[in-house]
């Protein structure tokens, strides 16, 4: 177990929750995550928004995308033919993959800190989003995620801290978990 600083372990959890999200992709894992330091220089035309919240702190988490290329991703991972892939299809996805992102994140916090709150997921304009960096960031991560070699969308967290208090995450590295026999009673 390994003992951060809330604002240190967003990475960490980001890590965690996208590669949880995107595991069950049936891709023969041709996608690829890596960590771009500004993601203010990307060029997005949409995003999907999800808080995490309690009274000490704020998280949004962000999927930003362009729809083309984000499309394109999307048919690769359902198999679907271009007739039968339509908006409603697309949403439906992204929304789900900003549920699973955000839930692994809530889950994987929730085992240090009880009592966190989750958003629905939204989705807004890229201007919208940019609203997020006029508050004083604790801390921001970026992660984009490619496919093929293309871009497929970008994950964000943006951390804001409530309070002065430092608040401390135990993260369970996999090798730490001693998993037993499932009991049938």
């Amino acid at each position: 177990m390994t003992q951060l600083a809330m604002a240190d372990a967003i990475g960490k959890l980001l890590d965690i929750s996208i590669r949880n999200a995107l595991e069950d992709i049936p891709v023969d894992n041709l996608w690829v995550v890596k960590e771009i330091a500004n993601f203010s220089k990307q060029r997005t035309e949409r995003a999907v928004i999800l808080t995490v919240a309690t009274h000490h702190f704020k998280i949004f988490i962000t999927i930003d995308f362009d729809i083309s290329q984000c499309r394109d991703f999307i048919k690769n991972v359902l198999f679907t033919a271009k007739e039968t892939f339509d908006d409603n299809v697309f949403n439906d996805y992204i929304l789900e993959l900003g549920n699973s992102i955000c839930g692994v994140f809530k889950r994987e916090l929730g085992k240090s800190l009880p009592a966190l709150g989750m958003s629905t997921p939204n989705f807004l304009s890229r201007e919208s989003i940019n609203y997020i960096t006029s508050f004083d960031l604790d801390k921001s991560q970026c992660r984009k995620i490619t496919y093929k070699e293309q871009v497929a969308f970008f994950v964000n967290a943006y951390f804001i801290s409530n309070s002065d208090n430092e608040i401390v995450v135990n993260l369970i590295e996999e090798d730490d978990v001693d998993a037993g026999e499932l009991e049938l009673f």
